[in-house]
């Protein structure tokens, strides 16, 4: 098991899988909210993904730019 950008991944032969369950953990840490009622995920947790889909991000610097923009904007979100 190894993390990246906020992410625990773990990878096998023959698939990856991804879980943000430590980020969120941390999210709700940071804004006292660790009591807060759960909620389903609005992404299909089945979903499978595939090399040919194409490139999410360029790079590793864009990548990181898009993840502390998000982070950015949840947390505002969860201020508000």
């Amino acid at each position: 098991m190894s993390y990246f950008l906020g992410m625990e991944v773990h990878q096998n032969h023959h698939e990856i899988f991804i879980c943000q369950q430590k980020y969120a953990k941390e999210i709700l840490k940071r804004f006292k909210m660790e009591e807060c009622k759960p909620t389903s995920t609005p992404m299909n947790q089945k979903e499978k993904f595939f090399k040919e889909d194409g490139i999410v991000a360029q790079s590793t610097a864009e990548a990181e730019y898009i993840a502390a923009a998000a982070a950015a904007n949840q947390a505002l979100w969860i201020r508000n």
